[in-house]
């Protein structure tokens, strides 16, 4: 299975983009596995007025060129004011606006994390009530609280989360 992984983060130093780098090195054992950063991508904020008078951004179509080379996705999305970023929404909505299902037929293990005990969890039923839309299935969901006692240098130190994420990597492939 071909996954791709990234977060709904553009912070350069990012938990979520950690994190998502972590479990697709976690993925990598058995199935072939591409990390990218959304920030790559320049596209301008969604507006229906815009849409009309310039199209589908040049980027966003690019982006989902890319993405239907993949038969799932690893997906971490922070938690701003208890939803996801305006980042990450913005790129959900430019995706909204093309023809069809774009994500059809694809899945997705969706995670959240913050520094704090609430794991961003808001966030993350948000983005799973969003991105079936777009036609992805959401095969499951994992929040990850208190970042920096349960994650360093790359790795995962919490046991039982790292099984936790092992598992929802099991139903993804």
């Amino acid at each position: 299975m071909k996954l791709l992984a990234f977060s709904g983060s553009n912070s350069s130093t990012s938990i979520n983009q950690s994190l998502v780098t972590s479990v697709a090195s976690m993925a990598r054992e058995n199935h072939e596995v591409d990390v990218i950063q959304l920030t790559k991508y320049n596209y301008p904020l969604y507006g229906i007025d815009l849409e009309k008078a310039e199209g589908i951004p040049a980027t966003i179509q690019s982006l989902l060129s890319e993405f239907s080379e993949y038969d799932g996705f690893i997906i971490s999305t922070p938690e701003h004011n208890s939803t996801i970023p305006v980042f990450f929404k913005n790129v959900l909505d430019w995706m909204s606006r093309m023809e069809g299902k774009p994500l059809e037929g694809k899945k997705v293990a969706l995670l959240s994390c913050s520094p704090g005990r609430g794991g961003a969890a808001k966030a993350l039923a948000f983005a799973e009530k969003v991105i079936p839309y777009l036609g992805a299935e959401i095969v499951g969901t994992q929040s990850f609280s208190s970042f920096g006692e349960n994650f360093n240098d790359g790795e995962i130190l919490n046991l039982e989360l790292k099984n936790d994420i092992s598992n929802l990597l099991a139903k993804l492939v």
